[in-house]
């Protein structure tokens, strides 16, 4: 909890407005986006109409559909929390993502090169860690 903390005023600082989209999505709008490979790993459930459900893969499809739903031309969110795939190797479908998304006009690879130095910032200032090549490492410890 203290690293979701570090992280989410760490970029509400930078700009990045904290988004919590909700988990329970219609699975035809993921299916739509991530195809029927991807149906197969979702966590599925069925209104009593039939209508199906589905909890979310990932942020990046529901942040995307919330930003499209404000009307805004841009705007900058941060995200952590869980989310939930059928995983083939028996580990637990759910886990925390986090992450930003930055939506608008403007210079892409510049927006690309400030979303990593953010990364690299946070990494080594707020959380005591450094990217390493199997993952973020923190202290002893390696989260891949």
């Amino acid at each position: 909890m203290q690293n979701r903390d570090a992280f989410t005023t760490f970029l509400s600082a930078k700009g990045y407005t904290p988004i919590a989209p909700k988990i329970l999505w219609p699975a035809e709008h993921l299916v739509d986006v991530f195809g029927e490979e991807l149906k197969k790993r979702l966590f599925l459930t069925s209104t009593i109409d039939g209508v199906e459900y589905a909890l979310r893969p990932d942020f990046t499809v529901p942040v995307a559909l919330t930003f499209m739903e404000t009307g805004q031309l841009s705007a900058k969110y941060s995200y952590c929390g869980a989310v939930f795939r059928q995983c083939e190797d028996g580990q637990s479908g759910e886990v925390i993502q986090t992450g930003v998304e930055d939506f608008g006009v403007g210079d892409f690879a510049a927006k690309d090169a400030e979303i990593l130095a953010l990364a690299i910032e946070l990494c080594s200032s707020q959380l005591n860690s450094t990217p390493s090549s199997s993952g973020l490492t923190r202290g002893s410890r390696t989260i891949n």
